[in-house]
């Protein structure tokens, strides 16, 4: 064996030897070309670093994809493309945003933690806001929170940036004389959108699941007091307890919804999204299920946590916190409430020990060993929590908060309203609330706007999920919440344009539309999950049967939906998908898709029920 084995050790040798000279052969051209590309990238960034304004910066920026550049370049590249252009004046706001998310998407390590830094700190006073309030409204699980908390490497940076920071807002509130505007930190399930009482997402199971409570969407437009259509703003965060797992495998789904909501109308602006742990949810998902409630004590400190780090970054703002009471939300309400104390309690001894201090700035460095310096506001003069909003979607006694339920008073309720906390039952009743409590937050006007969009957003939604046969405890609900909003308005010379409706009264004076509309939008649904939406060979070739056929189901589709068998017919899958809807054509096949969905389409054109399909 061992003669065998040094016999072929040397033709082994030679072979191996060959190959990698063949490689190395092979890779050559390949480092020519790419160094040759490198340089005609410089040489091209040079001319246009020399011959471009800023406008046409942005403008090259906006055409090219910078999270490729940065992961096929050198840092000579990147120096040019950061460096060179800011050091003469040629990046505006938006192309310095444009430049940070590139190096999001691609990593932000080594050299580029200087880039970041040189970026933000070249932003001041409401450059900097505009600049914290794009990267917010990427539309993915990009944000400022992620790139500061998360993508900086380098803690000296960090806390440098974060100097930085403070000290803007600090400037922007003594130019503005206050808050520059109102951010909305919310929470997702059972707050915006009902959970369904599906398990761990919340409890509330009054309305269908993923429908959006009456009304929230127009308060958190209303509450945002500084968005504009024509500015970039993003003063909605959404702050969920549903983890990020790796990249934004688990963000996608949330940020899909919020772009629809955006691209229809229905919510104001691009929301930004600070996710939950891993960790921390998995190990609340098994303690819930034997202490229930009291197992998501985790998530709620989480929450907090985050929302002060959140608030860290928006000095220049006021901020007001929407949650539910099925989880950790009320005690992260308290918890926030706490600080908050705290934090003037803290200022108010700093302004007391300080004897030889004789400047009126809104903030005081405090030393400590790192050479940065750390940021602590001046009493009064910082980002305040105006309230804790607490959706009410389960008892008191099952909710978790600091104090066990069994030691909490019988005005626990009042106490928490003096505190800041109000737990509300529907949205117009948080708005009322919020108008009682600062008619600065919520006006007249905006009271009667919210109440008469969440009447309006109820009756577009029973109609819809006509399907869904309870509706009486949120009828109950945002029937006596209206009511008492109707009397204030009332007293205020300001009443309801559109009044509310219970569900009987609702079908009843739509009640064969609404009937025909369930009975045809069923019968569409039976045959998508029965995988209907086939053409066979032989339907195109049956002519004068299918007319028949359509004939036949349209009598039948008139009372009930039609359910059809197609187990006899070869199908082959149709690839051409419907891109037209309502009076516009359909693509063919157009005879087999008919046959199909019976009289469905036609009833649908007939009654213009375009968005219903």
């Amino acid at each position: 064996y061992f003669e065998v084995a040094w016999v072929l050790f040397h033709p082994i040798r030679v072979a191996w030897v060959l190959l990698m000279t063949y490689l190395v052969i092979q890779e050559v051209p390949r480092i020519v070309i790419r160094r040759n590309t490198l340089n005609k990238v410089k040489e091209l960034l040079t001319y246009v670093l020399e011959q471009c304004d800023h406008s046409e910066m942005r403008e090259i920026y906006m055409r090219v994809n910078l999270e490729s550049i940065f992961q096929a370049t050198r840092y000579e590249v990147h120096e040019l493309l950061v460096e060179s252009a800011l050091g003469k004046g040629l990046l505006d706001v938006w192309s310095k945003a444009m430049l940070l998310n590139g190096m999001q998407k691609y990593g932000v390590n080594g050299r580029r933690n200087e880039y970041v830094r040189d970026l933000i700190l070249s932003c001041k006073n409401t450059e900097l806001t505009e600049l914290k309030s794009i990267l917010d409204s990427t539309g993915d699980y990009n944000c400022l929170f992620k790139l500061i908390y998360n993508d900086l490497r380098s803690t000296a940076i960090r806390d440098e940036v974060q100097y930085h920071i403070a000290k803007e807002a600090a400037a922007a509130r003594s130019v503005q004389r206050g808050a520059v505007g109102l951010k909305v930190v919310s929470d997702i399930d059972d707050t915006l959108l009902c959970s369904g009482a599906a398990f761990p997402a919340g409890c509330d199971d009054r309305i269908p699941r993923h429908m959006i409570y009456p009304g929230a969407l127009q308060l958190f437009k209303e509450l945002d007091r500084s968005w504009t259509p024509e500015d970039p703003c993003c003063n909605l965060a959404f702050l969920s307890a549903r983890p990020h797992i790796y990249k934004d495998v688990s963000e996608s789904k949330s940020f899909a919804k919020f772009l629809d909501l955006f691209s229809t109308g229905r919510l104001h602006c691009v929301p930004t999204l600070l996710p939950g742990s891993l960790s921390l949810g998995l190990w609340a998902v098994v303690k819930a299920l034997f202490i229930a409630a009291h197992g998501w004590r985790e998530v709620g400190e989480r929450k907090a946590k985050m929302f002060e780090q959140y608030k860290a970054l928006y000095g220049e703002y006021d901020f007001i916190f929407f949650g539910d009471n099925g989880q950790g939300d009320l005690l992260a309400g308290q918890l926030l409430v706490a600080e908050d104390l705290r934090a003037r309690e803290i200022a108010d001894q700093d302004e007391e020990s300080s004897d030889n201090s004789v400047s009126t700035s809104s903030w005081c460095p405090c030393r400590r060993k790192s050479p940065t310096p750390t940021w602590r506001w001046r009493p009064g003069q910082g980002p305040q929590l105006k309230a804790v909003m607490i959706h009410e979607v389960q008892p008191d006694m099952d909710s978790l908060g600091l104090e066990r339920p069994e030691h909490r008073p019988p005005n626990w309720r009042q106490q928490l309203e003096e505190q800041g906390i109000c737990i509300f039952s529907s949205y117009p009743a948080a708005a009322l609330k919020l108008h009682y409590k600062d008619a600065e937050l919520i006006s007249i006007r905006q009271l009667r706007v919210i109440t008469e969009a969440a009447i309006m957003d109820f009756d577009s939604d029973r109609k819809f999920m006509a399907e869904w046969e309870d509706w009486s405890l949120m009828d109950a609900i945002l029937s006596q919440d209206i009511q008492r909003v109707g009397v204030l308005l009332d007293f205020q010379n300001d009443p309801l344009q559109i009044h509310f409706k219970d569900t009987s009264e609702l079908f009843k004076q739509d009640e064969v539309n609404i009937l025909r509309q369930k009975h045809i939008l069923q019968g569409i649904y039976r045959r998508a999950n029965a995988h209907l939406f086939t053409c066979g060979e032989q339907e195109l070739s049956d002519g004068p049967d299918n007319s028949e056929d359509s004939e036949a189901e349209a009598s039948d589709s008139r009372s009930e939906p039609v359910e059809m068998s197609v187990g006899h017919v070869r199908s082959r899958r149709w690839d051409r998908a419907v891109t037209t809807i309502g009076g516009w054509d359909l693509q063919p096949p157009k005879a087999a898709l008919l046959k199909h969905i019976g009289s469905a389409w036609k009833e649908l054109q007939a009654m213009n029920h375009n968005d219903a399909l």
